[in-house]
């Protein structure tokens, strides 16, 4: 565990998920995928939202909120999608920044194909994160906080459309003040739909309720 990661332990979450329905007889869930540095509860508003709507909800914690080895995150988004599945037919996947491409990883595997609905992304970085810094400083970041901002950079972006079964709807939900995430990651206009939002902060986008809503084909009435 690196030094970032131990005091992450000691930093209180935001939010905190609501009690979640049963799986069973209902035709789908929805699984909340959080960013680095995140964790489930970030999507608490959207969460309350969604399970009003009569849909349950899973968040789950992966990768030491989002830090560690991204090969593990996928293992153990894997096993908790798989889990979900057992009960209902398919799910939809909501992930915020590196949950959006943890969320096309999952896609991509042949186990969930025709079964992951749709992935709803709020600054994702569906298509990784271009190099930046030399070498030396990003083994340093490696060193303090892990694996996975390594592991999410790419010199050639990875291409989602690949791999990803072809009715899965995907929707990108974007922002003009997210500095944190490059358009060229989140834009994914050749295989889904962009909305664009003004203002929103990066670490906001979690609290994009009324979207998130839209994208899962939600009533917006069960925003309240």
């Amino acid at each position: 565990m690196t030094i970032v990661q131990q005091l992450m332990r000691l930093v209180p979450r935001r939010g905190t998920l609501p009690e979640p329905l049963a799986l069973e007889g209902h035709d789908r869930a929805v699984v909340f995928l959080h960013g680095s540095f995140g964790s489930s509860g970030n999507f608490e508003a959207a969460a309350r939202a969604v399970q009003a709507a009569g849909i349950p909800t899973v968040g789950v914690d992966y990768a030491r909120r989002g830090l560690a080895d991204l090969g593990h995150g996928e293992q153990q988004l894997a096993e908790a999608v798989r889990d979900v599945l057992r009960h209902v037919p398919v799910v939809d996947l909501v992930g915020h920044s590196l949950g959006g491409y943890m969320a096309f990883r999952l896609a991509a595997r042949p186990e969930f194909a025709g079964r992951i609905r749709s992935i709803v992304g709020l600054g994702a970085a569906f298509k990784g994160m271009p190099v930046t810094g030399t070498r030396l400083q990003r083994r340093m970041i490696r060193w303090l906080v892990g694996p996975s901002f390594d592991q999410l950079i790419f010199e050639v972006p990875p291409s989602p459309d690949k791999h990803i079964h072809p009715d899965l709807m995907v929707v990108s939900v974007v922002s003009d003040a997210d500095t944190v995430v490059p358009r060229s990651s989140s834009n994914v206009e050749d295989i889904g739909r962009v909305v664009h939002v003004d203002g929103v902060e990066h670490g906001k986008m979690t609290d994009l309720v009324a979207h998130i809503l839209e994208a899962l084909d939600i009533p917006s009435a069960h925003t309240a």
